[in-house]
């Protein structure tokens, strides 16, 4: 069997790189998000130059220029999991390994050892693929699969830069031989172009997996406040009611509503009117449980989807959003103390109610939060209070 021969592999890993590149731009394109697929095509064509400067300049500033390509390689794909994480990108971290391997190949040392570069460039490479590990294990938008399959995917390589470190570093022989003709050629060639390839594959499916479920997510949040829309809280709360019901369980509903907040936006105008339900949404989300559904539902009107929660805890938690409001102390001339408030009504359901029905739950709710603002605005009132819910289940029997 003929032996591969070194210089047409090489021009082959170059063809195939070069066309994985061009592939990447029209899946950008189609997509201006998903950035981490042009950091991927970016990474690609560095790492192209990377094997052309290695044969075609000098030695000195091939040694320098190749390696230094190879690590903005890696670099770039870090960076584009990080653009998956929302994090910015840290080119000034991949320089500064470009910096320290270019300071290296002046000395004398490593300049003189094929060995000792090749143990060297090993532990960067590998500190930038510790680092993109961690990004990718850091995901939670990602389907866990194609998560899994890149860290399998770069532990491997981690494992077989690694070992092939370590054996140059044991060695660490003077000399320096062709590019082609460095031991282990082929097999570190065939490694780069598969691991490249993979990687690529990887990338691309976790870039489009992340888009989506953020396209999936804004279609159900407001676009102004960040929590539920009122048909994605409609939606867990006929989900969570419908739960409740099967399982026995306790389930509480709150509506809010902010105090005279026409009068607010006609003193201080519709973007002070925007940032105050902004505020207002931060308190809520900051003041309940992760598990709970946080909504707008519409206007200057909240609720909040409350599972496992009994009608006293719930009447707790509407007391601490109450109090919450009054410490963002946001002016409001036309209250009474000065400043924004809200009024909120609470209703509940319980393993023992019967005949209820997810709509006459948020009724409820609606009808107590009516009754603290006849009240005098700034409470909480609770359905069971004046009996809502038996009032409505005898007018729905």
């Amino acid at each position: 069997m003929t032996a591969l021969d070194p210089k047409t592999l090489f021009l082959a890993i170059l063809l195939v790189l070069s066309l994985m590149s061009a592939a990447c731009v029209p899946i950008w394109l189609q997509d201006r998000s998903q950035k981490a697929v042009l950091w991927m095509a970016g990474g690609c064509m560095l790492f192209c130059f990377g094997m052309v400067s290695r044969v075609a300049l000098p030695f000195l500033p091939a040694i320098i220029i190749s390696n230094a390509l190879v690590f903005a390689f890696y670099g770039l794909i870090w960076t584009g999991c990080r653009n998956l994480l929302m994090r910015p990108a840290r080119l000034d971290v991949i320089a500064a390994f470009a910096v320290i391997w270019c300071a290296l190949c002046l000395t004398p040392q490593i300049r003189d050892s094929m060995d000792l570069r090749t143990g060297a460039a090993g532990l960067v490479i590998m500190a930038l693929i510790l680092l993109t590990m961690r990004e990718i294990w850091q995901m939670r938008l990602g389907a866990l699969s194609i998560r899994g399959w890149l860290l399998c995917l770069y532990g491997a390589h981690a494992f077989l830069t690694l070992h092939r470190t370590l054996t140059a570093l044991g060695r660490a022989h003077p000399g320096n031989p062709s590019f082609t003709d460095m031991p282990g050629f082929t097999s570190l060639m065939i490694e780069a172009l598969a691991f490249t390839i993979l990687t690529g594959l990887g990338l691309i499916g976790l870039s489009k997996e992340v888009s989506d479920r953020r396209h999936r997510q804004a279609a159900r949040s407001d676009f102004m406040t960040g929590v539920a829309n009122r048909r994605h809280f409609e939606e867990s709360l006929q989900r969570h009611f419908d739960r409740a019901s099967k399982n026995g369980r306790h389930l509480a509903l709150i509506m809010i509503d902010a105090d005279e907040f026409k009068a607010y936006n006609d003193l201080y105008g519709h973007p002070a009117g925007d940032k105050c339900l902004r505020a207002l949404s931060t308190v809520f989300l900051a003041t309940c449980r992760p598990g709970d559904v946080v909504g707008r539902y519409g206007g200057e009107e909240f609720a909040i989807l409350l599972p496992n929660t009994s009608s006293r805890a719930a009447h707790a938690v509407a007391n601490r959003l109450l109090m919450a409001v009054r410490d963002l102390r946001l002016k409001h001339t036309k209250r009474p103390n000065g400043f924004a408030t809200i009024s909120l009504g609470v209703a509940s359901l319980t393993p023992e109610t019967e005949l209820l029905t997810a709509v006459e739950l948020l009724e409820a709710a609606d009808r107590a939060l009516y009754r603290a603002k006849q009240e005098g605005r700034d409470r909480v009132c609770h359905a069971d209070d004046e009996c809502e819910l038996p009032v409505m289940l005898q007018a729905s029997s």
